[in-house]
């Protein structure tokens, strides 16, 4: 589940593959879109609450726009979204099978910055306190590792 930061706007992922976007102050669905058959996994908005980034079970990877519930990008890769998050409005950083990490570039549509973690599998993707630098969560336990790009 993610909320934007504006705490106006929900939004969730369903093992379905549905992606369900909804008003908090009214609990109205405003739009149900479909990542895939095999189900959803991860989801986060943008700082500004415009796009929503959403990874499946199938390896994609897709950008919704909030409003209208379209579909602005998608990108595919062999095996499963594990995480996902924006950097800022124009990257996003998602992970696949647990130990590939990719920074989209929106503006280009490229995937750019590839790493592969080798120890630790990657569970999921945050922000340091400053919101500017990227680090990994490892099924391990342990700090937030930076990612360096």
């Amino acid at each position: 589940m993610a909320i934007t930061a504006d705490g106006k706007t929900a939004a969730a992922v369903c093992f379905n593959g549905e992606v369900v976007v909804w008003d908090v102050a009214t609990a109205r669905v405003l739009h149900t879109m479909k990542q895939g058959a095999n189900g959803s996994n991860a989801i986060a908005f943008s700082p500004s609450g415009n796009r929503l980034l959403t990874t499946g079970h199938d390896g994609s990877a897709i950008v919704w726009n909030v409003e209208t519930g379209e579909e602005l990008a998608r990108k595919e890769h062999k095996g499963y979204g594990w995480s996902a998050l924006f950097l800022n409005e124009d990257t996003a950083i998602v992970a696949f099978n647990e130990s590939d990490i990719y920074f989209w570039n929106l503006a280009s549509g490229e995937m750019e910055s590839r790493f592969r973690i080798a120890q630790g599998s990657c569970s999921d993707l945050a922000l340091f306190a400053d919101r500017r630098t990227p680090a990994k969560v490892t099924t391990a336990g342990g700090p937030l590792i930076p990612l360096k790009f």
